[in-house]
């Protein structure tokens, strides 16, 4: 199964403080991996994910004016999403707009270690898509 990783960046430019993001990726098999860094089961994950696979609520997540949130996605295809809205929230009013992320938009700060990481994460998705299928081959031939 082909798949696809990219990092999203958010910045908060609402004029205030916020402590929630909410996602609308346009696709539906949307999976976050990682938020600032943390995945979403790390002890020391400083937020809240709701994920449904199309929407993405990040909550408890205190993110100063001007500051910025950074968010890994994997989907079950080639292509990531390129409709991607979102709009921040302050103990759950909304503030600010709706507003629309444009295109494909790289995360140029990404360090060669996230990058070379995030090779190996794919490398290795490949290979159990592949040792799954051998798998599967060798019961038939029992």
């Amino acid at each position: 199964m082909a798949r696809s990783f990219k990092t999203y960046k958010f910045t908060n430019n609402t004029g205030q403080a916020v402590n929630d993001l909410h996602i609308t990726w346009g696709l539906a098999g949307i999976e976050v991996i990682v938020v600032d860094g943390k995945k979403p089961d790390d002890k020391d994950a400083e937020y809240t994910l709701t994920d449904t696979g199309g929407e993405a609520d990040i909550s408890d997540h205190d993110v100063q004016n001007n500051g910025e949130v950074k968010v890994r996605i994997k989907t079950a295809n080639r292509r990531p999403p390129q409709r991607v809205t979102y709009y921040w929230t302050k103990d759950g009013a909304r503030v600010g707009e709706v507003l629309r992320l444009a295109g494909n938009i790289p995360v140029p700060d990404e360090i060669p270690d996230e990058v070379a990481f995030r090779r190996f994460e794919e490398r290795m998705d490949f290979l159990s898509d592949r040792l799954d299928m051998l798998i599967e081959m060798n019961r038939f031939r029992k």
